[in-house]
């Protein structure tokens, strides 16, 4: 397996409801050095970022009370914006595409919970399927997610060709994929020990933070690097940067061939 430089982050820091199960959770940026704190449109007690483009644009979910709906929200140029999937009830981002175009994750309404995917410039909504959990995605428009559930199939889907690939084990987690076709994730039920994805259905490196009961692969940018966080024994939960030594390309040549995959407790768990 390769090695890998780890940075550590932070401590995970509650302060505010978390929207899925009623826990509390604030969202930041990391950037040189330094932490920046995203309070949310306002009127936000809760805040989940989770992607970020190429350009600095952040995508997350927030509520507004501990039985509020969860809306989207889009944090560009110092701006947010709120985003609900049309006629949805609740709407959870959970991923941009580097380019910034296409936006993804799930939207409840009163009878299920659906994946969907948002072109930006078309202003088009893309509804996957049903129950599942649409996670990261690419600028080529595809997508990976799991289908809802405690062991979930984790898929890949690609909008170009509507083609969705179902894979196996049960249990395995897709967050996020990159323009090479490289996907960060998870495999491994957290009570026995999670440990952290990236490469391609049938070839990942699994790799573990040392001394971390569970590590969680989160998401992966076009240089190689992966962010996730970990848990420890005292069921604290830390945050982590990564990449393979020696060079952040290593990824994508231990995975060469990869290119155009399409035939990513508490939320960030479901």
């Amino acid at each position: 397996a390769l090695e890998h430089i780890i940075k550590y982050l932070s401590s995970y820091f509650c302060a505010t409801p978390n929207s899925d199960d009623g826990s509390v959770s604030s969202a930041f940026t990391y950037s040189g050095g330094t932490y920046t704190s995203l309070a949310g449109p306002t009127g936000s007690i809760s805040t989940n970022a989770v992607g970020i483009s190429d350009t600095g644009v952040i995508v997350g979910s927030y509520a507004t009370s501990l039985n509020s709906p969860v809306f989207g929200f889009i944090y560009e140029g110092g701006n947010y914006a709120t985003f609900n999937v049309s006629g949805a009830i609740s709407t959870t981002l959970r991923g941009i595409s580097p380019d910034g175009r296409y936006l993804s994750g799930y939207f409840e309404d009163a009878s299920d919970r659906y994946g969907f995917l948002f072109d930006r410039v078309t202003s088009t909504t893309f509804t996957i399927g049903s129950p599942m959990i649409v996670q990261g995605i690419n600028s080529h428009a595809v997508l990976v997610g799991s289908f809802q559930g405690r062991r979930g199939t984790p898929f890949t889907y690609d909008i170009a060709t509507s083609t969705r690939a179902d894979y196996g084990p049960a249990g395995d987690r897709y967050r996020d994929i990159n323009d090479d076709g490289l996907i960060a994730g998870w495999r491994g039920a957290v009570s026995v020990g999670a440990v952290a994805i990236v490469g391609s259905p049938g070839s990942f490196e699994e790799f573990t933070v040392v001394g971390a009961s569970s590590t969680f692969a989160e998401g992966i940018n076009n240089a190689g690097w992966v962010v996730g966080n970990y848990d420890v024994a005292n069921l604290t939960t830390h945050a982590f940067i990564a990449r393979p030594v020696p060079e952040p390309e290593s990824w994508a040549l231990m995975f060469a061939g990869l290119v155009a995959v399409g035939a990513v407790a508490r939320r960030r768990r479901a």
